[in-house]
């Protein structure tokens, strides 16, 4: 990761600590372990993707996470993001929409000891409604459109990092963060994520 600091991909030295501290093969099957330290989008289990060290980076630097921060992620995958996002916040909530990636995310939690994520399987975000206002959201995959459920569990400053994707799947980042009752959006430049469906 040393060439990452040189292209200067980490905003602070938590968050380089926070990416050299998780493993990233351990998210990977054994068939893309190989390229899990290149900073490129890498498959992983059930059809998902891990993003690049930029793009993750670029979502963490825009969010503002700080350590007594909690955060939701929708659509984690195995749950590598979920991960490195728990060495910066206070507690980190994951929905898993696929019964696979839930599976695994949970085995590999629990063998690395993230002990500050509650991860849950499912596709309704009311599932997390009980926790919210959330200071943080982090949509782990492309939408066609942003649910106005979504942004009703930020809280009164909170942050919003999702992509979103047109017809012919060109995709989006974009930064929402809320002010009170007033919402506001700007671009971060191109992703690249699974589709999501909730």
């Amino acid at each position: 990761m040393d060439n990452l600091r040189s292209l200067g991909i980490f905003s602070s030295p938590a968050v380089e600590r926070a990416f050299r501290t998780v493993p990233r093969d351990l998210f990977l099957p054994k068939n893309m372990q190989p390229l899990a330290y290149q900073d490129i989008p890498v498959p992983t289990f059930g059809g998902a993707t891990i993003p690049s060290f930029t793009t993750l980076s670029l979502a963490i630097r825009n969010l503002r996470i700080d350590n007594s921060s909690k955060i939701l992620i929708l659509g984690d995958g195995a749950g590598y993001a979920g991960a490195v996002l728990s060495r910066l916040g206070n507690r980190v909530f994951i929905l898993e929409g696929t019964e696979e990636n839930y599976a695994q995310a949970r085995t590999i939690n629990e063998r690395g000891g993230y002990t500050n994520i509650l991860l849950l399987y499912g596709r309704d975000y009311r599932l997390f409604s009980s926790e919210a206002p959330f200071d943080c959201i982090l949509i782990h995959g492309a939408l066609r459109e942003l649910p106005s459920a979504l942004t009703d569990l930020l809280g009164e400053s909170g942050r919003m990092v999702v992509s979103l994707r047109d017809p012919q799947g060109l995709q989006m980042l974009l930064l929402l963060e809320r002010a009170g009752s007033a919402v506001s959006l700007r671009s971060l430049g191109t992703a690249l994520f699974s589709p999501l469906n909730p």
